[in-house]
C-alpha cells in the first residue's frame, strides 16, 4: 500500500497531476460558426434536383444540435463532444441515409478550449470532409484528397448564386456510380453534384 501511495504522489509531482486525476466538467452545446449558413435545412424540407427528365428527392428528417451536458474528463481523455446534424428520410440501397451532413467539434478542456473540428457529407453514397467550415465553405483537411474552388458568382442552369464553392473528390477508389463533386452555396446548400464515372449533373429545383 505504501509503494502504491508513493506512486501517486511521484506521478503528480512531475505531471502537476495532469495524468492522475479526472474532473467533472459543464460541456458547452454546439457553437454555431456558419454551418447553418451554409446548410440552411428544416425538418420536412424538401430539396429536389433533377437531371434531363429524372428527379432526386431529399426530404430532411432531422436536424439535431447537442445541448450543454455534464461530463468527466480527464488528460487522456480530455475532450467534451458537440454536433449538429442533418439527416434525409430516403435511403440508399444498403439502408444509409441519401444524404447525412454532420459538423463534430471537440473540445480539449486541458488545453483552454481548444476546438478541432470535423466535418462530413456523405450524399448518394458519395463523401466529402472538411475540418469546419468558413466563409467560403467547407475547410479543406491537410490529408485528403479533394480539391476545392470558390465563386463569388456562379451560374447553374438558369440561376446565379452568389458564395458558391465547388468541391471534387478523388475518383481513383471510386468503384460505384456516385456524386464525386458538389457544388454549395451559402443561404441555398447543395445546390448541384455530378456522378461519377458517367458525369450526370444534377440541378437543384
Amino acid at each position: 500500500m505504501k509503494q502504491i501511495f508513493l506512486l501517486l504522489i511521484t506521478c503528480c509531482m512531475f505531471s502537476s497531476c495532469y495524468e492522475c486525476s479526472d474532473k467533472s466538467v459543464t460541456c458547452t452545446g454546439y457553437t454555431e460558426k456558419g454551418f447553418s449558413t451554409w446548410f440552411p435545412y428544416a425538418v420536412n424540407d424538401k430539396v429536389i434536383f433533377s437531371s434531363g427528365a429524372a428527379k432526386d428527392t431529399f426530404t430532411i428528417r432531422t436536424v439535431y444540435v447537442s445541448n450543454p451536458y455534464q461530463d468527466r474528463v480527464s488528460a487522456r481523455h480530455p475532450f467534451c463532444n458537440a454536433e449538429k446534424s442533418i439527416t434525409s428520410v430516403e435511403v440508399n440501397n444498403n439502408g444509409a441515409g441519401k444524404l447525412f451532413i454532420s459538423n463534430g467539434q471537440f473540445n480539449d478542456v486541458y488545453a483552454s478550449q481548444q476546438s478541432v473540428e470535423n466535418l462530413q457529407i456523405y450524399l448518394r453514397g458519395g463523401g466529402f470532409a472538411g475540418k469546419g467550415i468558413s466563409d467560403t465553405g467547407i475547410m479543406r483537411k491537410d490529408s485528403d484528397n479533394q480539391t476545392s474552388q470558390f465563386f463569388s458568382s456562379l451560374q447553374m442552369g438558369s440561376i446565379t448564386y452568389t458564395n458558391v464553392q465547388v468541391i471534387m473528390a478523388d475518383t481513383l477508389t471510386a468503384k460505384n456510380s456516385r456524386p464525386y463533386k458538389i457544388w454549395i452555396s451559402k443561404n441555398h446548400g447543395i445546390i448541384a453534384y455530378e456522378e461519377y464515372p458517367g458525369k450526370n449533373l444534377w440541378l437543384k429545383q
